[in-house]
């Protein structure tokens, strides 16, 4: 794909191109995408068990992230293994899977990951770690849907990671292996739709380590289609199937619904569609929102400084960007 994430659906998968998480003999990452109202209200952790994998990431069908998830998932990791493996000791893998396992860059001691919702909080409780990023949206593009992150804890132009005590909607969510294992246990007697059982255990269960982000990486998009047509359709009078419009999910910047066929073809950043025409710089030592404009010609000064202080010898002729 053009973004590098790879889906599996159904009884497939294939593994993910996230920041890898080598775990011995384990499949190392797996995404599912969740497509029928019976999928969605399914407990993926018994697949995960079953077939040993480390990582198991769950999107819904309708849901986009943004065509620089790789990078911002980089971000995302280094934030959740803040937050759970603090504070850092070492740790003893074997006990756990059998064979010693390779660090993991997201720690070694998270059990859900929630980085799809339509609002997630910690409730001003909790370990959080806010870090700059480039691809956040603005306050007026978030997605704010239910609760938040306070804003004395959510700087503008962060994205944040934090001790879940809350969320709602599905929409992307990472499980562990060692996650997996504990929700078995934890859903054997409950009758609730997935994302509320989610809920409720990261909320009740203090042996559970759950990590939310907001902003979010993954968000639903808005589409006329339904779940019971192709995807790209929807049923029109008679009963015949008319093309939708594709339309991005909220906050995210670059659309890999909008962007991906341009990427494909060879299309780059410059050419790509945003929702936003802004980005996060540092200014006069303080994290400001400037326009594309404003940034080009930032990049530009950089450039000439670059080149007239001998820093030419250190760029690329463009071959490898």
């Amino acid at each position: 794909m053009a973004t590098g994430l790879g889906k599996g659906s159904g009884p497939s998968t294939r593994r993910a191109g996230l920041p890898s998480l080598p775990r011995s003999d384990l499949e190392e990452v797996s995404v599912y995408s969740l497509s029928t109202p019976a999928q969605k209200g399914t407990d993926p952790s018994p697949r995960i068990i079953a077939e040993r994998i480390s990582t198991a990431l769950i999107v819904e069908s309708d849901a986009d992230w943004d065509m620089r998830v790789k990078d911002i998932m980089t971000l995302v990791a280094e934030g959740v293994q803040t937050i759970v493996d603090w504070p850092f000791q070492p740790i003893n893998n074997t006990a756990r899977f059998g064979a010693p396992m390779a660090p993991s860059p997201y720690g070694e001691n998270w059990d859900i990951v929630w980085i799809g919702h339509c609002g997630s909080s910690n409730h001003g409780n909790g370990r959080y770690y806010p870090i700059n990023d480039t691809t956040v949206p603005p306050k007026d593009h978030e997605f704010r849907f239910a609760d938040i992150p306070q804003d004395e804890q959510h700087r503008p132009g962060t994205r944040m990671m934090y001790d879940l005590t809350g969320s709602v909607c599905s929409t992307g969510y990472a499980i562990s292996y060692a996650g997996a294992v504990k929700l078995v246990e934890y859903f054997k007697e409950s009758q609730e739709n997935l994302d509320l059982k989610l809920m409720g255990v990261c909320r009740d269960k203090i042996d559970l380590a759950c990590v939310g982000v907001y902003p979010q990486v993954i968000t639903a998009a808005e589409s006329d289609s339904n779940i019971d047509h192709a995807a790209g359709e929807v049923a029109g009078q008679g009963g015949v199937a008319e093309e939708v419009l594709v339309r991005p999910g909220p906050a995210i910047q670059y659309s890999a619904r909008v962007n991906a066929e341009a990427a494909m073809q060879g299309l780059r950043i410059e050419s790509w569609r945003a929702e936003w025409n802004s980005t996060w710089a540092m200014v006069d030592d303080e994290w400001k929102e400037i326009s594309f404009e404003e940034a080009r010609e930032r990049e530009e000064l950089a450039l000439l400084m670059a080149s007239e202080g001998g820093g030419q010898k250190g760029t690329t002729d463009g071959k490898n960007s």
